[in-house]
Formats: C-alpha cells, sequence, structure tokens
C-alpha cells in the first residue's frame, strides 16, 4: 500500500475503505436497476450461462483487495426494498 501512495495513488484503508466498498457496491446495484431489462448480476457460474442464453449481459462482482470490506462481508450485500 505505501508503494502505491508513492506512485501517487490514493491509499485507503479501514472504515474508509469499508465505506468506499459499499458506496461501490451501491453504485454498481444502482446500474443494475437502470437496465433490469439488459443486465443481471450473476452470483454462480450457472447464473452467467442462464443470463447469456437469454440474451441479457451477465455481469459478476469482484472486489480487488479485501482492504475494501474493512473485515466486514456485509459490505458485500445490498439491501433493495
Amino acid at each position: 500500500m505505501r508503494r502505491l501512495s508513492r506512485c501517487g495513488f490514493p491509499c485507503i484503508s479501514g472504515a474508509r475503505a469499508g465505506a468506499q466498498g459499499a458506496r461501490l457496491r451501491h453504485a454498481m446495484q444502482s446500474v443494475l436497476d437502470a437496465h433490469l431489462d439488459q443486465i443481471e448480476m450473476a452470483t454462480t457460474a450457472a447464473d452467467i450461462e442462464r443470463i447469456v442464453s437469454s440474451g441479457e449481459i451477465s455481469v459478476f462482482l469482484t472486489i480487488e483487495g479485501g482492504h475494501k470490506t474493512d473485515d466486514d462481508l456485509r459490505v458485500l450485500l445490498i439491501t433493495t426494498g
């Protein structure tokens, strides 16, 4: 992380990283919600096959660097209602 910081990349950790991870997850959900007829999130290989075979775009989420979760996997969940 220090090496990235020296290269000009902003490095955040802890609660700030967790909050950013949650914001990014929420932003992605907004994109999915806006294009329900074209894009669907997959969580399994079977989902990918089903979605692609229906002609939609299959999306799966990844996080580069576990620090974005701030050691709390609930950051990956999103509730809609």
